[in-house]
């Protein structure tokens, strides 16, 4: 009897390899899958963020309201006009003359001339050269004393070439003479004030001498300015005189002072 050994059949090693194959697939696969992001769909995606335009949700308020402002009214600068001439003369008191005490002129208004305001020039060549027109000085006087110019003279409408070697062609007048002033009241002023008067500016005037003296210590009725041109400015000034002065008027003086006045334009 012959020993025959059995041999598989031929199928099967096919077979066994195809599964040794499928399980190294599949282990193959799970550990892909072990090693890959999660992908669980247990926990939902957060909802994407939608951004709402700029206009959705109107700004803070800027509008401020209305506050209520008082103003400030400042004073009025706004004068009230002066008074004309006309006026100012009727409010003088009325006066006279003659009722006072004795005068002298240098005892009572002190000498000719002072240098009142302290500018290092007499009062005369103060005059002198605010009256006159192209005026010469003399050197080493500070521009003081006047030697030589030209006067426009109010009184006579003249024009007169003023020299200092004949000073007395043109002179200065007090238009209310300081006699006149001493009798309607500044006796009773102090010396410092009667000074003050015969020094005054608004008081004096360059004028011709010849018709300076030709005027004296006469008032506006006794004497009025041969140049009819000037008799505006004449009574003009006079009354401002009495007026800074508080001098009273006389009564002649008064209405001579209203009829020069209404050559005024």
């Amino acid at each position: 009897m012959s020993d025959v050994r059995a041999r598989p059949a031929p199928a099967v090693i096919p077979v066994l390899l195809l599964l040794l194959v499928l399980a190294l697939s599949g282990c193959s696969s799970a550990a892909r899958t072990a090693t890959s992001p999660a992908t669980s769909t247990s926990e939902a995606p957060a909802p994407a963020t939608t951004l709402s335009p700029a206009t959705t949700q109107p700004p803070p308020s800027t509008t401020t309201r209305p506050t209520t402002t008082r103003r400030h009214t400042p004073p009025s600068t706004t004068r009230a006009p002066l008074p004309g001439p006309a006026a100012v003369l009727a409010r003088l008191p009325t006066g006279s003359l003659d009722q006072a005490p004795h005068y002298a002129r240098t005892v009572d208004f002190g000498r000719a001339w002072l240098d009142a305001d302290h500018n290092g020039c007499d009062t005369r060549n103060d005059i002198l050269r605010r009256d006159l027109t192209g005026i010469l000085v003399r050197t080493g006087t500070n521009g003081c004393v006047v030697v030589g110019g030209l006067l426009h003279d109010r009184y006579t409408g003249t024009t007169i070439a003023f020299s200092k070697a004949h000073a007395t062609e043109v002179q200065i007048d007090h238009v209310v003479p300081l006699h006149d002033a001493w009798e309607l009241g500044a006796y009773r002023w102090t010396q410092a004030e009667r000074e003050a008067y015969a020094n005054d500016p608004l008081v004096l005037l360059a004028v011709s001498g010849p018709e300076n003296e030709s005027k004296g210590d006469k008032l506006a009725d006794e004497w009025t300015p041969p140049n009819r041109a000037e008799w505006c400015d004449y009574a003009t000034r006079t009354i401002a005189i009495h007026a800074r002065y508080a001098l009273p008027v006389t009564a002649g003086e008064r209405q001579a002072l209203g009829s020069l006045l209404t050559t005024c334009r």
